[in-house]
């Protein structure tokens, strides 16, 4: 009996792993890619380039609220 095959990218580096171990090369850094090469699953270790600007965002937002809040109390 032949197991599903999917094709994992971590870099520049894919494979093709039984569809049983994906959850295992999501965790190691791998995505999940489509036949066309677009990610069908982000994996769990890495942030894209426009999450991390999201964050940084958030947090000089968060970061000039708390500021603000603080010169009302003083």
């Amino acid at each position: 009996m032949a197991s599903e095959i999917i094709r994992v990218r971590r870099a520049n580096m894919t494979l093709r792993v039984p569809v049983d171990m994906k959850d295992s090369y999501l965790a190691q850094g791998y995505d999940v890619i489509g036949a066309n090469g677009k990610i069908l699953e982000h994996n769990t270790k890495t942030v894209t380039p426009a999450e991390y600007k999201a964050a940084l965002d958030k947090i000089a937002r968060l970061e000039e609220e708390l500021a603000k809040m603080k010169a009302r109390r003083a």
